[in-house]
């Protein structure tokens, strides 16, 4: 492919969603997801899916994928979403990857080793009975103190992730960040990464008032059905950023309240943690918009620049 294909990064409630529509509309583009939790099918309001509409207006890639009980990383990620792109490229078309997934991104980009240690799972029953006793929050700060950089990408309540960084860590005796590059380069062409941010109170207010657009769009309902469907609260796919504070909701009677005051709190910590991560990404530009239909134009202007 001649012309450079182009990369949407961003936290949560930034507005990446909508801004990606107007630029596939406009540019005839195909959007890949980098969003590790819309890949999850079933898992629609509590992700912030783009709607049945917007995907029969734009072909989406990378979504509604696996079970809510099927583990992936990201390098299975990656060989997917590297699939998708040669299919869209093979077609005479564009493809736009849109999201801001850490992890994910560095796979796809060849940022990280895929020759990693295979699962223990001797010791990742000990690391799950540390769970039991000091909570995710906790393990993750074991692994913030020795691997910063993969703690910054990571949620405190993403037990998974967590506790494959400080397996990978135990086996290997070095951090998951410091692995070195095997992951082949991306093989399409050139890439336009721009960040897409939002004034920090502005990402609050986005926050807090997205989760509480899910919680009245059904997502206790679709927990319900989750739930109903035989899936429980330890399912991959319910670990998702939110996801536990509703089924506490619903199973154990957590006020609708507090779920809804945690998890707001919590997003924010991750949206914090997914710019942090964003500041290493080398990108071409950062595009700072007030709305979706102004960091479309702007992100517009910044790639078609850069081409």
């Amino acid at each position: 492919m001649s012309r450079p294909f182009w990369v949407v990064l961003g936290p949560t409630a930034s507005g990446k969603t909508e801004a990606a529509i107007e630029l596939a509309m406009q540019f005839g583009l195909e959007i890949v997801n980098l969003d590790s939790r819309q890949l999850y099918i079933g898992m629609d309001i509590g992700t912030s899916k783009p709607t049945v509409a917007q995907r029969a207006q734009i072909p989406h890639h990378m979504i509604d994928m696996i079970p809510p009980d099927v583990r992936w990383d990201a390098m299975r990620y990656a060989r997917g979403a590297r699939a998708a792109i040669e299919q869209i490229v093979s077609r005479g078309r564009r493809p736009l990857v849109v999201g801001g997934s850490g992890f994910y991104f560095a796979a796809l980009s060849g940022e990280l080793n895929e020759d990693l240690p295979p699962r223990n799972d001797s010791l990742r029953a000990a690391l799950r009975a540390e769970v039991e006793e000091i909570g995710s929050d906790g393990l993750w700060a074991r692994l913030a103190l020795h691997d910063p950089t993969t703690a910054a990408r990571l949620h405190p309540q993403d037990t998974i992730r967590i506790i494959r960084a400080l397996e990978v860590m135990a086996l290997t005796g070095s951090p998951l960040s410091a692995r070195g590059l095997t992951n082949p380069p991306v093989p399409w062409g050139t890439w336009r990464v721009v960040v897409l941010a939002t004034p920090r109170n502005l990402l609050k207010t986005r926050i807090r008032r997205r989760v509480e657009d899910m919680i009245r769009g059904g997502w206790i309902a679709e927990v319900q059905s989750l739930l109903d469907a035989g899936y429980h609260r330890s399912s991959p796919g319910l670990s998702s950023l939110g996801y536990p504070e509703i089924v506490d909701h619903v199973l154990d009677g957590l006020p609708l309240g507090e779920a809804t005051v945690r998890i707001s709190q919590r997003t924010w910590q991750y949206a914090r943690r997914q710019l942090t991560w964003c500041r290493r990404v080398p990108a071409d530009q950062w595009v700072t918009a007030d709305s979706p239909a102004h960091a479309a134009a702007d992100i517009a202007a910044v790639l078609e620049r850069e081409e």
